[in-house]
């Protein structure tokens, strides 16, 4: 490959030119491969990369591949391996995060070729600092150095001393005072996340968000208008959120702030971009290490979320309070009152001072007065609290947080631990520590970058009526005594979004988000917990069944019974509310094709055998029933216990042929579903193949005189001939 003359920005930087083209160049590690599958992070996950990073320098990485010059990685891409590979992913990871800095904010006046690069891949945005770009050339002129890579210092370059960390700088955050925080305190201006106002904005230039500036009604025409792409047929990549910005009631009354519905988890890639991670299946390991490493909240002294604040006397009297936000109700006929939907409610062990953070619908009753439900039998977290206080005979206070940064908005769904922090698995999402603020009101901590916030107490003795709701498991709940809260402050941005979120009937906004959260959390559990073999994919159906009831598991053909039973009862044991029907499938069944489905349980199970009963289970997310009692689960293995033949359809090779001649002849359109190409299921040797290629030929007719030699007498019809033939 030839080399290019350096400039000198990287004569500067990097090293001399016969260290990057000379004949003493030293050879690439073996088995070293650029942009090899084996070899793509330095560290175990680049979210430890990127923790590391900020500890160390203060700076939260973003795109360092990019400032890592192209011709070093290219003629000697093992010299900055210890760069290059580590932050791969973390560039990926944080392309969202860049197109939110301003271009001006950072002008790089020396780096004209990767600016120009930056340009040509991200448009007019220059996502990252001077200081960040000369760090990430110093962390690569230093690592050459250290490893004995650079025979003589760059001229003007860094002071590497041999040991010293990778990246011993320190420079500017990623965030800083980005449009829409411009407000923000000094303290709360930097931070490792994206707020609400600029994950709207990712939205719309990833073209998944609608502007709806006609009048709509809150009370009757918002949530069904949104309702409809998960009811009409439009398929999940087509789904997107909606802004509505001209909010009216059935009184009348029109509101200030606009609403946005479906922002969180319309779609996976929406939940995707809110978690800042490459691609969908980075979702997954992202929570496994947040979980891990979960980061402590940074306080600050003043936040957006109280720009304005609302107490006292003027929370009361019509038109203020909660009657002053434009809450839709979610099922217009059926839901007795608006409700908070997209909440991450905030309380607190009395005992322990640890918060928690759950999601739980609340109704509208007054300009200061609330019902709460918190599911006793879901165990996450807030109605434990209650249980405390209730016997201290203390009130509970709360803080009802709506439209968090996307980061701490997963957390309310997530179930995590009794006894976690929420706010602490957040900062592990983000890399980097979640900003909070004490609450007016109330001795809790608050995300600082909120939209609105709504603090009270909650009554430890007294319960009120609370319902009817559609609930998110697809059925209408009733009334029942649950919590009341008072409401005493309610704060928020002065260019508040009020969000909420699509529930009910699934598929939802609600059960994307368990989802694409759920499946991994049950895989990590199966896999890394317990130990299980061979356990490839968790898969739990979301169309009207919720998630919870039907969980199905992907095995890699062969996986022991031993461990498949393992795993069936692992997953049922997980949570209580989940896995009423655990089934075991092959990893040639796709889990989302019941067809499929039916046709492992019709042929590869015995029920006698592969069924097995566990009562008493909970009731788990649903309808209750009229006695209240115990449920039970199902166990099913229905996996295949000997090999078989093959798949009954033309192989691949020939089905993808007759593709090609299927679109030469102009015919329909093909959506292929699998299984679309037949394929050996163990039972199929050399042999067998060799004669099925023949026929293929037309050479059929050269096995007659075979078969005629190969004659039995005295063996019953449908006899298999292996049978007969071993035995000679």
């Amino acid at each position: 490959m030839a080399c290019r003359s350096p400039d000198k920005d990287s004569q500067r930087y990097v090293a001399v030119r016969r260290n990057r083209c000379g004949d003493d160049r030293p050879p690439a590690p073996a088995g070293f491969e650029q942009g090899h599958p084996n070899i793509r992070r330095l560290f175990e996950d680049f979210m430890l990369v990127e923790q590391a990073y900020h500890a160390q320098t203060g700076i939260f990485p973003m795109m360092h591949l990019v400032a890592i010059r192209k011709d070093v990685v290219r003629d000697n891409p093992w010299v900055p391996m210890s760069v290059y590979t580590a932050f791969r992913e973390a560039r990926r990871r944080s392309i969202e995060r860049a197109l939110y800095i301003d271009a001006s904010r950072s002008p790089i006046p020396w780096r004209h070729e990767l600016a120009a690069h930056a340009k040509s891949s991200f448009g007019n945005l220059w996502p990252y600092g001077t200081e960040g770009n000369r760090m990430t050339l110093d962390a690569v002129y230093c690592t050459r150095s250290n490893r004995g890579l650079s025979s003589q210092a760059a001229a003007g370059g860094p002071v590497c001393k041999t040991g010293s960390k990778l990246f011993p700088y320190v420079g500017q955050p990623a965030y800083s005072s980005v449009e829409g925080n411009s407000r923000m305190s000094k303290t709360a201006s930097s931070r490792a996340y994206a707020d609400l106002h600029e994950h709207i904005r990712a939205l719309d230039r990833a073209g998944l968000l609608y502007r709806i500036s006609d009048p709509i009604n809150k009370d009757t025409e918002m949530h069904p208008l949104v309702r409809w792409q998960f009811r009409g047929g439009i398929s999940e990549a087509d789904r997107k959120a909606f802004l509505f910005s001209n909010v009216v009631d059935s009184k009348g009354r029109r509101y200030d702030l606009p609403v946005l519905v479906g922002a969180f988890a319309t779609t996976p890639e929406i939940y995707r971009i809110g978690m800042n991670v490459p691609t969908i299946q980075d979702i997954g390991p992202a929570w496994e290490n947040a979980i891990r490493n979960p980061i402590e909240p940074q306080l600050v002294d003043a936040a957006p979320c109280q720009e304005v604040v609302v107490t006292g006397r003027n929370l009361e009297g019509t038109g203020n309070g909660m009657e002053s936000l434009p809450i839709p109700i979610s099922t217009p006929g059926f839901d007795a009152a608006p409700y908070l939907t997209a909440t991450c409610v905030i309380t607190k062990d009395p005992t322990s001072g640890v918060q928690n953070m759950g999601t739980y619908r609340a109704q509208l009753k007054a300009p200061t007065r609330l019902g709460m439900m918190m599911l006793r039998n879901a165990r996450a977290g807030g109605l434990e609290h209650w249980d405390a206080y209730h016997k201290r005979k203390e009130r509970m206070p709360v803080a009802i947080v709506l439209g968090c940064p996307p980061i701490v908005a997963f957390q309310g769904p997530q179930k995590l631990p009794l006894g976690v922090d929420e706010l602490t698995v957040a900062g592990g999402l983000a890399g980097g520590p979640i900003n909070v603020v004490k609450g007016r009101t109330v001795d809790l901590i608050i995300p600082a970058e909120a939209e609105v916030v709504i603090e009270g107490f909650i009554d430890p003795e007294y319960l009120e009526p609370e319902g009817p709701f559609g609930e998110s498991h697809g059925y209408v709940v009733l009334e029942d005594y649950n919590l009341v809260v008072e409401v005493t402050a309610i704060t928020r941005r002065r260019d508040a979004v009020l969000s909420s979120t699509i529930s009910q009937v699934t598929p939802s906004e609600s059960s994307v988000m368990k989802r694409l959260a759920y499946e991994p959390m049950y895989l990590a559990h199966l896999r890394d917990v317990l130990s299980i073999r061979g356990i490839k994919k968790v898969v739990m159906h979301e169309p009207l069944t919720n998630l919870r009831r039907f969980v199905f598991l992907q095995f890699a053909r062969g996986t022991p019974r031993t461990e498949i039973w393992r795993a069936l009862y692992g997953t049922a044991s997980l949570q209580a509310v989940i896995g009423k029907y655990v089934i075991a499938i092959d990893e040639d069944i796709d889990a989302n094709n019941l067809d499929a489905v039916f046709w492992a349980l019709g042929y590869r199970c015995n029920p006698v055998e592969d069924m097995k009963f566990v009562p008493f289970r909970e009731p788990g997310h649903g309808p209750r029933a009229e006695d209240g009692g115990l449920e039970s689960a199902l166990l099913v293995d229905a996996t295949m216990k000997h090999p078989l033949a093959g798949l009954a359809l033309p192989k691949r090779e020939f089905m993808e042929n007759a593709k090609v001649l299927w679109e030469r002849l102009g015919l329909p359109k093909l959506r292929p579903e699998i299984p679309w190409f037949g394929y050996s299921m163990g039972d199929w040797d050399e042999h067998l193949d060799a004669n099925a290629l023949q026929a293929t030929r037309g050479d059929w007719p050269a096995r007659s005189e075979s078969y005629r030699q190969r004659r039995r007498r005295d063996i019953a019809p449908n006899t298999p001939v292996r049978q007969v033939e071993s035995d000679d």
